[in-house]
Order: structure tokens, then sequence, then C-alpha cells
């Protein structure tokens, strides 16, 4: 039977213990923060990095997508990683390679030196990509974990925002060696908040520190909810564990591979990151200004951050399906009208524009309604937890690989023909609608135990 929490470890019901909470759930979330402004600062810093390296077509794809492949292998190796040190741990040493691949990157005196920062800070990015999600949800008690795994999802936005905010205060100066060397603030931050945490329960559960695993339950649980989430994690972690090696021989990981397999790599082939990374691009070639561009950015990126925080609010309420679902349906209607402005030839008049524009907005609010925030809130529910580490890298990878695979050919294929592109974005949008209609089963309400219970997971 599990040992009953200490008397000293009930539930804080003062201010202070409120606000610790908080503060665990904030800078477990920063990672995320950092994820979207090393991601995103790259589309305003772009258009002054081509004109100081002259870079061609191919090498401003690697500049941009070489972070993706850092990024791969940061996601396929953190899994396991985390399983041996801890997703607290890694967090700590994701925060100081985002720092020193911020300080590299602003002081790079080649475009090669640039790649090879950007790599790093790829690293970085893909392990905050798999933690960031982990561990919070980890760590959220069911009635809040989707607002609080969600937060992910809005520092994710509020750094892609903060990154579109500092490209255009600077775009005067063209300072984009400043724009990129301004990571390492939140990057320190990462590493002084993470190092005051603590490791999450079911981290410390399946390395037999149960004691330690009640005391951080009863941080945010009354003492009866922690003996039966200690209970049910134990159930949990009976099963043998499962590394990257062993995950496509496991046949009762079959399903739930399948669904985090779909969601990772549709939140990448509806073309969002087309959108973040080259944004101002777009709407430099409809004959804004480079300063134009990047403050149309930086306007539309207040769209998903609002909706994020709105979405993280509602999640547990209406349910992870119904937005999932409804966020499909409205990105395939706004790629269907770029694809139209861009095919027709409008796109220098007026309407052309204001269509163009409306569409990027109504894409963006789609987007972080569902598939931006619920993506990463779901990978860790319909994992189990002796697989979660190494299952939720594979799936990360995947996101990557297919965000990758996606940002290298955008400018070819845009050079062919935008029209046709965006109506490829607007295919797989209803693709997505599809998988999420047929497969997905509502998780909002239920312990990461009665998931896995429910879906057969354990014998």
């Amino acid at each position: 039977m599990p040992q009953p929490a200490p008397a000293a470890a009930a539930v804080p019901a003062t201010w202070a213990g409120r606000r610790s909470n908080a503060m665990l759930y904030l800078f477990g979330a920063l990672g995320g923060l950092l994820f979207g402004y090393d991601t995103g600062v790259i589309a305003g810093a772009l258009l002054f990095i081509k004109s100081e390296f002259h870079l061609s077509p191919a090498l401003e794809g690697w500049v941009v997508s070489v972070l993706l492949l850092g990024a791969m292998l940061g996601a396929a190796t953190s899994g396991q990683v985390s399983n041996r040190i801890g997703h607290r741990r890694l967090l700590i040493l994701a925060g100081w390679l985002f720092a020193g691949g911020a300080l590299v990157a602003a002081f790079a005196p080649s475009a090669g030196v640039l790649v090879l920062a950007r790599f790093a800070l790829g690293l970085a990015v893909g392990t905050a990509s798999v933690q960031v999600p982990l561990y919070l949800s980890e760590m959220a008690p069911t009635r809040i974990r989707g607002r609080v795994s969600a937060l992910n999802q809005v520092m994710i936005a509020l750094g892609i925002f903060v990154a579109y905010l500092i490209s255009f205060l600077l775009a005067g100066t063209g300072a984009w060696r400043l724009m990129l060397g301004i990571g390492v603030i939140p990057a320190i931050l990462l590493v002084i908040g993470m190092t005051l945490q603590p490791e999450t329960p079911r981290w410390l559960m399946v390395h037999g520190r149960a004691d330690e695993a009640s005391a951080v339950l009863a941080r945010s649980r009354p003492p009866a909810e922690v003996e039966r989430e200690l209970a049910d994690i134990r159930a949990a972690s009976q099963r043998e564990h499962v590394g990257l090696a062993q995950l496509l021989r496991a046949r009762w990981l079959r399903r739930s591979l399948l669904v985090a397999a779909g969601l990772a790599i549709f939140q990448q082939i509806v073309g969002i990151n087309t959108i973040v990374y080259y944004a101002p691009t777009i709407l430099h070639a409809m004959g804004f200004s480079a300063q134009t561009a990047i403050l149309a950015t930086f306007l539309l990126a207040i769209l998903p951050l609002v909706v994020t925080i709105f979405c993280a609010q509602i999640c547990d309420l209406v349910g992870r399906r119904p937005l999932m679902l409804g966020g499909a349906l409205g990105m395939a209607v706004a790629m269907i009208m770029l694809a139209v402005v861009f095919s027709t030839g409008a796109l220098g008049t007026p309407l052309g524009k204001g269509v163009s524009i409306v569409s990027i907005a109504v894409y963006k609010i789609s987007f972080s309604l569902g598939w931006g925030a619920l993506v990463w809130v779901m990978l860790p529910e319909v994992l189990p937890l002796k697989a979660r580490g190494a299952a939720m890298g594979a799936a990360t990878l995947l996101n990557w690989l297919s965000n990758f695979v996606v940002s290298l050919t955008f400018p070819i294929l845009l050079a062919l023909g935008a029209g046709g592109v965006f109506g490829l974005f607007a295919v797989c949008s209803l693709l997505a609608f599809v998988f999420i209609y047929s497969q997905l089963t509502e998780t909002a309400g239920k312990s990461l135990e009665q998931i896995e219970l429910e879906a057969n997971y354990l014998s």
C-alpha cells in the first residue's frame, strides 16, 4: 500500500503555496518560449542575413532548416536520456545549450558558423519540445492538466510573438545579430528556474523514490488524491520499461504509436511553419517593404497568442476533439483562400492583398485553437508511462522531420507555383480532420493512468 503523504505536504492553501505551483508550471514551460523564439526570430533576421552573407536560395533554406535537423536529433535522443537523468536535469542542460547557441549565432562571422549555431539551437529546441510537454503533463493534476500542458504552446506562441516584436523594433537598423543574441536571456532564466523545481512524480516513482513522488504530488493534490494517484502510477509502472529500440516490436504500443505519429506529422504538413518562417517573405512578395512585412507579421503573431491562451482555458471543459476538428476545417478554408489568390494572379491587387492577410489570420487562429496547443497536450496523454519517454521522442522526431521537409522544400515549391502549394496544405488539413474524427478518443477529464487502462495498454 502507498504510504500516506506527510501532513506538512498537504496541498498549499496559502497564496505563497499557490504561487509556488504557478512558478513550477511557468519555469517548466519556459523551454517552450525558447522553442518559439529561436524558431520565430529567423523570420525577421533572414531578410538581413541574406544580404550580409549573400545567401543563395539553397543556403537560405539551410539557415532556416538546419535548426530542424538539430531538433530531430534532440527529440530522438532526449527520451532515452530523460529516462536516466530525469526531465528536470535534461531541461537544465537544454537551457545551457540554448544560451551557447544564441551567443555563437549572434557573433557568427560566416554563414557556415551560423548554420552550426542554428544546429546547436535545434538540439535544444528538440529536447525542449519533448521534455516540456512531458514535464507539465506529469506534474499537473488531472482537473487542470489540459490547461497546464497547453501552457507549453502559450509560451511557444509568446516566444514567436516576442521574436517578431524584437525583429520589428530592430528592423530599422538591420541588427540581426542582436535579434538572435537576445535569446540568451530566457535561456539563463530556464537554467535558474529549473534548478529550483522538483522532478516529476512519475519519474521518481519509476526510479523507486516513492516518498519523494508523494511529496511532489502533495504540493497540488489533497491527501486522498495523492494516495490514489500513487497507487495508479505504481500499477502503470509494473510493465517492463520500453526503450527506443523496442518501440516497434511492442505490439501493445502500436495503437498509441499510430495516434501519436498521426498527431505529430499532421501538425506540420498542414503548413504552419511555412507561415511562421516565411510570413515576412510572403508579405514582401506582395509588395510590402521589409519593415512593413515584419510589422504585419508581428501584428498577426498577436492572434495565436490570444487564441492559444483562450484554448488553454477551455480545453478541459470543451474537450480536445471538438477543438481539433474545428481547427482543421478552419485551416483548410484559409489555405483554399490563399490558393485561389495566388493561382488567379490577384496577389498584386488591393483585394488580393486583403484576402491574403485575412487568410493568414484565419489560418493562425484555426491552428492555435486546436492543433497548435493541443497536440503537445495529447501526445503525453496517449502514450503509456513505461514507453512515454522513448515514444514521445519518436513522435517528436517525426514532427521535426515533417517540419524539416516542409520548410526546406517550401521556397522551391513557392517558386514553382504558390497556389498549388497552398492547395496541397488545404488537402492535408482536410486529411487531418478525417484522422481526428476516426482515430482520436477524448482524453479530457481523465488521469494519465485512466487513459492508459482504458486503451488496454496494461495486460
